[in-house]
C-alpha cells in the first residue's frame, strides 16, 4: 500500500554531511524537466544518457518532493512508491538520509544477496530454471537479468525487509549465462568475480539438483483412504473377530473399537469405488499403510514386500493399479520408512539371537538384553513396538531400495513419507529421494511435515509436502477470521517454496492424525463450505480425507478413523453435492489447477483473489463471518461474470452477503 503523508510545508534538516542524488526515469520524450521541492518547485532541466533522463544534485539529510514535467504533462516517479502531498498536489516523496545507509538512486548497491543455493539458483528440469536475487527496497529502484535464455518471466515478490527479483529462464543451449543489471539512477551490472561476467549454469552437470513434479500431480485432487475403515469388499479376508460396521445400534463406537478393532476394509472395497471417487473428480488416491501388520493402522510393519493378507494381495493390488489408472487415478503409498514393527524379520532376528544377531547394524541398539521395552533401542516418539531404523546402514538402505522398486514395477506414481522430520537430510536427498527418482522420473514424494517445509526443498528430499500450514490458514479463515491473516500466513510458505512445486503441495483440511474438519467447524454446513471453497480454488492440490465430503465427524485419532457412512441417511447431502460442484468446477478450469495467484484489496472477513492461465481468469470471493460487508469498488467493473457455483450472471457487486460463496468467471472468457 503506498504511504501518503500529508503536509503544509517541507522541512529539511541540514547536517553535517550531503549525498549526491540521482533523479532518474525512463519516459520517452524530446525534453523532461524536474520539480522538487529543494528548488522552490522551479522547473529543472534533465539530460538525457543513455536512454535514461537523469538530474544529479547534492542533498543534505531531509524529505524532499518532486515530480517529473515534458510537454504539458507532470507524472510522479513511476518507480518509486511513496508519496506526499503539498499544496493540494500529490508529490513523490524521496528521503535521504544518513551516507552509510542505502540511498534510492546513488548509484551504489550495497545489500545484493545472490547465493548458491535454491532460494536464488532453483533449476527445475534441463534446460529450466529460475534464478533471483535479493536486495533491499531501498538500495535500488528495478533489476533486470541478461541472458542468452530464449524464454524469461520476471516476477516482484516483496519480503518482509527485502525484495526479491526472480526470474523464470528457458534456455536453448547446455550453458546458461545471465548476469543481473540493477538500475539505481544508473545501470549497474552485477555478475561473476571483479569483472561482472556473465555467470555460467551448466544444466548437465547442475550443481544445485532438479527439482520438479509431474505433470499428472499439479493441482489434481487427491483422496486419502485408511484402507481398514474405508469398504469392505470382500469378506473372505476379515478377521474373525472383526466389529460392526456401524457400531451399535445408535451408531456409537468405543474408543477402544477405533484404536484396536477390524472392521474389515480392503483393497476390493476401494475397486468396488472408483466409480464414486470419479464422481469428485479425483487424480489420485493416497492410501495409509498396506503392507503386512498386526495393527489397524499398519505403521507397525513386519514385511515391506507383502501386501497385508487382510486387504487382499498383490494380484487384487495389481487390479487397483491397473483400474484406477484406467480410469486417470494414480496411486501413492505410504512409505514408513523410519521405523518398522517388532515383527519385522531383523527385529525379530535381533530378540532371538541379541548380541549374535546379523542384524544389529539395522537399528540403534543401546542395551543388552534387548527387549521391547523404552531403552533398549531407539524408537519413534517413545513406541518400544516401533524400532527405528539405523539409515546409515547399507543393509537397510538396499532393502528400502528394493520395496520402492518393486512397487513401482507394480505401477505406483508415488510415495508419501511418513515422519520426514525423523530422518537426516542427508539419507534423504543422498539416498531416498534419488533413488525414487531414479526409478520413478514421473514420481511424486510427499512429505508429512506439519511446519515450513523449505528446508527440505532447498535440500531436495521431496517434491510436494502435507500442507498443514494452508490447513491451519483456511480453518482459522473459515471460524470467521480474517482475510489479511490468512493471505499473511499463506504467504509465508508461498514466498518461499519453489515455485515450480506449489501446485503440487497438498492443501488438506484434515487426516488420520487430527480432527475432521465438520468436528473442527462444529459442524456449521456454512463453515464447511467456507474451508471447502478455499480448498478446492486455492494453489496447490486438495486433499479429501476419505468421509470428509458426505460430512462425516470425529475427533482426534481414533475417532477420526471411524468406518466410512455408505448409508444415504447418515450422509450431509449438501456438503457432498458441494463437493461435488466444487471439484467439477476446479476440473473444468485449469487456471483453478495450475494457474497464477494474485489477492485482490478488500475489506476484513471477505477474501478476493483471483487464479488465471492463459485460458482466463476466475475470482474468486469468499465471505467468512455472518454479516453483509459493503465493498469499496465495484468488483465486476464492465465486464459480465457468470457465478459457477448457481449459473447465475453477476454484472455489478459492490457488496458480499454473510457467508456467500461466489466463484466468478468472466462470460467472454477474457482475462
Amino acid at each position: 500500500m503506498k504511504k501518503l503523508f500529508f503536509s503544509i510545508l517541507m522541512l529539511v534538516s541540514v547536517l553535517s554531511f550531503s549525498v549526491n542524488i540521482v533523479f532518474v526515469n525512463s519516459i520517452q520524450s524530446d525534453e523532461m524537466r524536474l520539480i522538487a521541492s529543494f528548488n522552490d518547485y522551479e522547473p529543472i532541466s534533465m539530460s538525457y544518457e543513455n536512454g535514461l533522463w537523469k538530474y544529479t544534485v547534492n542533498l543534505p539529510e531531509g524529505r524532499y518532493l518532486y515530480r517529473y514535467s515534458y510537454g504539458n504533462d507532470t507524472v510522479l516517479d513511476p518507480r518509486n512508491p511513496e508519496i506526499a502531498e503539498f499544496e493540494n498536489q500529490v508529490y513523490s516523496l524521496r528521503i535521504v538520509s544518513d551516507i552509510s545507509k542505502n540511498i534510492l538512486g546513488d548509484g551504489k548497491t550495497n545489500s545484493l544477496k545472490f547465493e548458491n543455493t535454491r532460494k536464488y539458483i532453483n533449476p527445475v528440469s534441463p534446460g529450466e530454471i529460475y534464478v533471483s536475487i535479493e536486495v533491499d527496497p531501498t538500495d535500488a529502484f528495478d533489476v533486470e537479468i541478461v541472458s542468452n535464455s530464449s524464454e524469461m518471466e520476471k516476477e516482484k515478490i516483496p519480503m518482509k525487509n527485502t525484495v526479491i527479483y526472480r526470474f523464470h529462464l528457458k534456455c536453448d543451449f547446455r550453458i546458461l549465462k545471465y548476469r543481473f543489471r540493477i538500475s539505481d539512477g544508473i545501470f549497474i551490472d552485477y555478475g561473476y568475480g571483479e569483472n561482472n561476467d556473465f555467470f555460467e549454469f551448466d544444466f548437465d552437470n547442475p550443481p544445485i539438483g532438479y527439482l520438479n513434479i509431474p505433470e499428472w500431480a499439479k493441482g489434481g485432487i487427491v483422496y486419502q483412504i485408511f484402507p481398514e475403515r474405508f469398504k469392505n469388499g470382500d469378506e473372505s479376508n476379515d478377521k474373525t473377530d472383526k466389529q460392526s460396521w456401524y457400531g451399535d445400534e445408535k451408531n456409537q463406537y468405543t474408543l477402544g473399537e477405533l484404536s484396536n478393532g477390524f472392521f474389515g476394509g480392503d483393497l476390493r472395497g476401494i475397486i468396488e469405488s472408483l466409480d464414486y471417487l470419479k464422481d469428485f473428480n479425483i487424480g489420485s488416491i493416497y492410501m495409509n499403510p498396506i503392507f503386512q501388520a498386526p495393527s489397524t493402522h499398519k505403521y507397525d510393519t513386519t514385511d515391506y514386500l507383502r501386501i497385508d493378507d487382510s486387504f487382499g494381495d498383490e494380484e487384487i493390488f495389481s487390479e487397483l493399479v491397473e483400474k484406477s489408472h484406467e480410469k486417470g487415478i494414480n496411486i501413492i503409498l505410504d512409505g514408513v520408512f523410519n521405523h518398522s514393527g517388532t515383527g519385522f524379520f531383523a527385529m525379530e532376528q535381533n530378540f532371538i539371537f541379541q548380541e549374535k544377531s546379523k542384524y544389529l547394524n539395522w537399528y540403534h541398539i543401546l542395551k543388552y538384553p534387548i527387549e521391547e521395552v523404552n531403552g533398549s533401542y531407539l524408537n519413534w516418539s517413545g513406541y518400544a513396538s516401533l524400532p527405528k531404523f539405523n539409515h546409515d546402514s547399507e543393509e537397510v538402505r538396499g532393502y528400502i531400495a528394493s520395496v520402492t522398486g518393486k512397487w513401482f514395477s507394480k505401477g505406483i506414481d508415488g510415495w508419501r513419507l511418513d515422519t520426514v522430520d525423523q530422518f537426516t537430510y542427508s539419507f534423504l536427498s543422498g539416498f531416498l529421494y534419488p533413488v525414487i527418482k531414479s526409478i520413478s522420473k514421473d514420481s511424486i514424494v510427499v512429505g508429512e511435515y506439519w511446519k515450513n517445509a523449505n528446508i527440505y526443498f532447498d535440500n531436495t528430499c521431496m517434491n510436494s509436502v502435507m500442507n498443514y500450514l494452508f490447513r491451519d490458514a483456511a480453518i482459522s479463515f473459515s471460524k470467521g477470521g480474517n482475510a489479511g491473516n490468512f493471505i499473511n500466513s499463506v504467504n509465508e510458505y508461498l514466498k518461499e517454496y519453489p515455485p515450480q512445486i506449489t501446485d503440487g503441495i497438498w492443501n488438506m483440511l484434515g487426516s488420520h492424525d487430527t480432527e475432521r474438519i465438520s468436528t473442527i467447524l462444529n459442524e456449521n454446513t456454512d463453515a464447511i463450505k467456507t474451508a471447502v471453497a478455499l480448498q478446492m480454488t486455492f494453489k496447490g492440490s486438495p486433499v479429501i480425507y476419505y468421509g470428509d465430503e458426505i460430512g462425516m465427524t470425529g475427533a482426534d485419532d481414533p475417532e477420526c478413523r471411524k468406518p466410512y457412512f455408505w448409508k444415504e441417511e447418515m450422509q450431509n447431502h449438501e456438503i457432498r453435492e458441494f463437493y461435488k460442484i466444487l471439484s467439477k468446477i476446479r476440473a473444468d478450469n485449469t487456471c483453478l489447477k495450475t494457474g497464477k495467484l494474485e489477492f485482490i484489496p478488500s475489506k476484513a472477513s471477505v477474501l478476493i483473489f483471483k487464479r488465471y492461465d492463459e485460458n482466463g481468469e476466475i475470482k474468486v470471493v469468499i465471505n467468512s463471518r455472518n454479516r453483509t460487508v459493503k465493498l469499496d469498488y465495484d468488483l465486476i467493473g464492465d465486464a459480465i461474470y457468470t457465478d459457477l457455483i448457481t449459473g447465475n450472471p453477476v454484472d455489478t457487486l459492490y457488496e458480499v452477503t454473510g457467508r456467500q460463496i461466489l466463484i466468478l468467471k468472466s462470460s467472454d472468457g477474457e482475462i
